[in-house]
């Protein structure tokens, strides 16, 4: 029995059970918490009501709770936990990444665990799914348009995207009568995204002053498909001018120093114009001040500077 604020339904996990229980499960949510952590106190519940939705669903689902104190800490500090509340998503007994759906809601939950049971890439056929997809992203997507691809191409973007498809949505359109049916129904696909991996930006993130569409490069500039540079050519696009980073995931983010960081208590799905805005704001400053951007092994104090 956990104390109060802990979920019931949730598996309590310890640092002698966490490994194996991470291990044998094949889908699972661990939310990191602290008992003093009002945040967590408060979205606790929520995970809690979570667990017992989905358990409901199907027994199997199941969400787990560690408790970052005492002996257990070891097991947070390991997995780069450093504040709180966290929830880090593990399939197959590896880490896929850390829950950043669009708020800490019992729903929120319970959508992207379903979500990641759905496969690693999906091909895509149908005209009103590719729409979606293509311009109404509400995630970042990753579409490889393997058409007249080379077959090394395609089996590499294969793996690349088992490795990583928690972080992303991952899907491939391989014939090109496909691609007429979308052309014929007024979607939008240039002849230069063929054979590429073009990457979406999700809408909730688009700003007037960044791109949102990022082709790879790999047939025009002869780029190797492997998964290290992928991946890194994802995460650049992904984090854009002005990264966003959600509260105790800075270890997952590849992030370039010197870099002045702003704390605004501000979700961007929820409120995006407001985000949005801000991050314009921070885009301004950073153009009006070039002298940050040459700052070498310090960090500059600007806290005290209001934005205008």
């Amino acid at each position: 029995m956990m104390d109060k604020m802990g979920p019931k339904t949730a598996v309590a996990l310890t640092d002698k059970t966490f490994n194996k229980f991470v291990q044998e499960t094949e889908l699972t949510f661990v939310l990191y918490y602290t008992r003093s952590c009002e945040h967590c106190q408060r979205f606790s519940p929520e995970f809690e009501k979570a667990a017992r939705k989905l358990g409901r669903i199907d027994k199997s689902y199941k969400l787990a709770t560690i408790a970052c104190e005492g002996d257990n800490r070891d097991i947070c500090d390991t997995q780069g936990v450093e504040m709180f509340p966290v929830v880090q998503i593990f399939k197959d007994g590896f880490y896929r990444g850390n829950y950043e759906g669009a708020a800490m809601t019992k729903e929120g939950i319970i959508d992207e665990y379903l979500e990641s049971l759905r496969p690693p890439c999906i091909h895509l056929t149908d005209v009103e799914e590719i729409k979606t997809v293509l311009t109404d992203n509400k995630r970042h997507s990753i579409v490889y348009f393997d058409i007249k691809s080379d077959a090394k191409t395609k089996e590499q973007y294969e793996k690349i995207a088992i490795i990583n498809y928690r972080f992303n949505k991952w899907y491939t359109i391989k014939e090109m009568k496909t691609v007429w049916k979308a052309r014929q129904a007024g979607i939008d696909i240039p002849d230069e995204w063929l054979g590429e991996i073009v990457f979406f930006k999700m809408a909730a993130l688009h700003v007037p002053w960044e791109q949102n569409i990022h082709i790879y490069g790999n047939k025009a500039n002869n780029k190797k498909v492997t998964d290290g540079l992928v991946s890194n050519w994802i995460d650049e696009k992904r984090m854009g001018k002005i990264p966003w980073i959600t509260g105790g995931d800075w270890q997952h983010k590849k992030i370039k120093w010197p870099r002045i960081v702003a704390f605004y208590d501000l979700n961007f799905e929820l409120d995006i114009e407001k985000s949005n805005e801000i991050r314009t704001r921070l885009y301004q400053y950073a153009k009006k001040h070039p002298q940050i951007q040459k700052t070498q092994n310090k960090h500059k104090n600007i806290e005290k500077q209001p934005l205008k």
